[in-house]
């Protein structure tokens, strides 16, 4: 048995409102996923200090994060690759300090393991970074 078809199919015509909707569907997931994004770059808490101030002249800068590892400008290096990179950073200008920028929660022993590494390596002024304490 045959059955007669009611409606015709239209060639050539294109309902175009499921996609505007799929589109601004993704646009909108697009914009909610993307304000979750965490800023690039290191968090560390600084400690506070009253007598904490900026420096002119851009320092090498060796951060320790809260988990005790280690980051020269930025980079994640290990303490071997530290040490031949404060080697190298020595002979540029010996009006230098190195910063160091480590989390208040880094135990005493890692910064000063950092300390005599910079000290072993040739550098004499050595800064350690703290955050400004807010003055009411």
């Amino acid at each position: 048995m045959r059955f007669k078809r009611t409606s015709r199919l239209e060639k050539g015509r294109l309902d175009i409102a499921p996609l505007v909707d799929v589109v601004l569907l993704l646009l909108i997931f697009f914009m909610l996923t993307s304000s979750f994004i965490n800023p690039t770059g290191l968090e560390i808490r600084l400690p506070e200090s009253t007598v904490a101030a900026a420096r002119e002249k851009p320092d090498p800068v060796i951060t320790i994060t809260e988990a005790g590892e280690l980051y020269w400008n930025n980079l994640a290096v290990s303490l071997r690759e530290l040490r031949s990179l404060l080697v190298v950073e020595r002979g540029a200008d010996p009006d230098r300090a190195v910063v160091i920028k480590a989390d208040r929660e880094v135990s005493h022993g890692r910064v000063v393991e950092v300390m005599s590494l910079a000290r072993e390596a040739g550098w004499e002024r050595l800064a350690i970074s703290a955050q400004p304490v807010e003055m009411e």
